[in-house]
């Protein structure tokens, strides 16, 4: 009887432990009517970031999502977007993020860690960075969630980026959350 029991627990194990898909508007279809970019997607107005770049939204060939371009980054450090609703995690969690991409220089995948209060408190691009080129490839960027010198990370923030003169075509953005393994209860 242990056996059996132990045995459910390990299948309900495995089946808790399932991927979340994050609601981020990665097709772009969802647009704020007073930017006219993408809904909840914002830049990062750190100064470093200045001045923001020239943001298209392309329409995608028949039941592709609409293409998101970037050009004409001029900030010292480039330019950042961030999804604005945060998604709970906490340290162990993964995050996973996948699109398509094109165009010259780096797309730079991240999370951003929030706490309680949904606090920035840190962020890693760990991993994150891939060479763009001219034709569409798909990318998979993933991220371990951590606890930070400010504290335990409770919340994240999706982000990608890129640097000073690149650009950046961007589509079929995706991103999983898949919480840590829990241990599972000791059986007496």
């Amino acid at each position: 009887m242990k056996k059996i029991l132990a045995a459910v627990v390990c299948v309900l194990a495995v089946f808790a432990v399932q991927a979340e898909v994050l609601d981020i508007n990665g097709s772009f279809e969802k647009i704020n009517a007073k930017t006219k970019r993408p809904a909840n997607w914002y830049f990062n107005n750190w100064q470093l970031y200045k001045p923001l770049p020239k943001v298209d939204l392309i329409a995608g060939a028949e039941g592709e999502s609409k293409v998101l371009h970037i050009s004409d980054i001029q900030g010292k450090r480039g330019t950042e977007l961030y999804y604005s609703k945060p998604f709970p995690a906490v340290a162990g969690d993964t995050i996973t993020i996948q699109a398509q991409v094109k165009g010259k220089g780096t797309a730079i995948f991240g999370i951003q860690f929030r706490d309680d209060k949904n606090t920035y408190m840190s962020y890693t691009k760990r991993n994150g960075s891939r060479k763009l080129s001219e034709d569409w490839q798909s990318v998979k960027a993933t991220f371990k969630v951590a606890d930070v010198k400010k504290g335990p990370t409770k919340n994240i923030y999706v982000t990608f980026s890129a640097n000073q003169g690149d650009e950046l075509f961007i589509r079929n953005l995706t991103a999983e959350h898949t919480p840590a393994a829990q241990p599972a209860a000791e059986s007496k």
